[in-house]
C-alpha cells in the first residue's frame, strides 16, 4: 500500500491508474479506491489455467490510457485466488511490457528467483 501511495502525488488532473489482474484478491481494488486511483483490470484466461496474456495487457492499457494516467502494473504470482504460476517466459514478457510502457511493476508474492530474473533483464536491456 505504501508503494501505491507514492504513485498518487500531484499530477495532471487525470487520476493515476494501476493495472491489476481479474480475478484478484480484493485488497488491491480496495487500496486503489482508498487512494482515489483507477483500477485498470486485465483479465486472466481461465481456459488456459488463468494464464496471463500480454495481448490482454495491451488491450487493457489501450482501453484505459485516455482516461487514466497508468503508473503501475500488479502481477500476483502465484495467483490469488486462482493459484496459477507464471512461466519464466510469461514473467519476462510482463517485465518487458512494463518497461515499454514505463510502468512501475509490483510483483507480489515473488520469490528471490523471480527478482534475479528481473535483475538479469534490467542488465541485458542496458547493453
Amino acid at each position: 500500500r505504501g508503494c501505491l501511495k507514492l504513485l498518487t502525488g500531484p499530477g495532471t488532473g487525470t487520476r493515476p491508474g494501476v493495472m491489476i489482474p481479474i480475478p484478484q484478491y480484493p485488497l488491491y481494488s480496495a487500496s486503489l479506491a482508498e487512494y482515489n486511483m483507477d483500477q485498470v483490470g486485465y483479465y486472466l484466461d481461465e481456459s488456459r489455467n488463468w494464464a496471463l496474456d500480454v495481448a490482454e495487457l495491451e488491450r487493457a492499457y489501450q482501453a484505459a490510457k485516455d482516461k487514466s494516467d497508468i503508473k503501475a502494473i500488479v502481477v500476483i504470482n502465484p495467483g490469488n485466488p486462482t493459484g496459477q504460476v507464471l512461466t519464466r517466459e510469461n514473467l519476462e514478457a510482463v517485465i518487458k511490457f512494463a518497461a515499454e510502457k514505463k510502468l512501475f511493476a509490483l510483483l507480489m508474492k515473488c520469490t528471490s528467483r523471480m527478482f534475479m530474473l528481473k535483475a538479469q533483464l534490467s542488465t541485458a536491456s542496458r547493453r
